[in-house]
């Protein structure tokens, strides 16, 4: 495949940012983002949520585009950030076009970059995921870059990013051998043993009972409603669609 000139690129840029400024102007006037007073992103769901008075409202499934560090102004991939593989494929797709057509912006992890690129590069994650428009979040250091792959009502979540775990796995060091996806939104966390009752159970963030265990990194990708369990810390997690 022949290299990707520099009128290519700047048309690549150009046609990518239309067509994103258009999605997320048709999302503005469809679901009002811009009335919500808070919202909150996390990388394990894949989720970014608008909420008002602490109750979601919207919900959009996300790709992690990048980021951009304010104080060292770099734009830094998702593919070299530390978030879930399931929510780094649309910056893969970059970066395997940028090696197939030369272009190091999209294969090189980190590079001196503007607000401007920032967006030109969710732009382009964007339209190669087949998105529906992008969004920034502001972080401590900058701000992390999102492509919006879905966008509904949130008409079954009853907090956001909430999670349960149970006083075995926070007072007796028990493993986490019980992981469960609501529909609600809600994510159960549990040792699995015959003792786990209402009275055991305590509430948490998601990020909390992540950090609990590493290994629930890999159920990012499991879709509400489903559930796993495992033997041990050692063994594999098994899926399940609930009944």
């Amino acid at each position: 495949m022949t290299p990707m000139s520099e009128s290519e690129q700047l048309e690549l840029r150009q046609s990518a940012n239309w067509e994103m400024r258009a999605q997320m102007e048709r999302n503005q006037k469809e679901f009002g983002l811009d009335a919500f007073p808070q919202f909150a992103w996390n990388a394990w769901r894949g989720e970014l949520v608008w909420a008002s008075g602490g109750v979601p409202q919207v919900v959009a499934r996300i790709q992690v585009a990048g980021a951009l560090s304010a104080r060292n102004k770099t734009w830094t991939w998702a593919w070299a950030l530390p978030v879930p593989d399931p929510v780094k494929q649309a910056a893969v797709r970059v970066r395997e076009l940028g090696e197939q057509r030369g272009v190091m912006a999209f294969f090189q992890a980190r590079w001196a970059a503007t607000e401007q690129d920032a967006w030109s590069m969710a732009a382009i994650a964007n339209k190669l995921s087949q998105g529906k428009g992008a969004f920034k979040c502001p972080t401590s250091d900058g701000a992390v870059y999102l492509a919006i792959t879905d966008l509904r009502r949130a008409t079954d979540r009853r907090r956001v990013f909430g999670a349960q775990t149970c006083t075995h796995v926070l007072e007796e060091d028990r493993p986490i051998l019980l992981l469960s996806r609501e529909t609600d939104g809600d994510v159960l966390a549990f040792c699995g043993g015959d003792d786990d009752t209402a009275s055991t159970t305590r509430t948490l963030t998601l990020d909390q009972v992540l950090g609990l265990d590493p290994t629930l990194e890999p159920l990012a990708d499991m879709p509400d409603g489903w559930f796993a369990i495992r033997e041990s810390p050692n063994h594999d997690w098994v899926r399940y669609k609930a009944e």
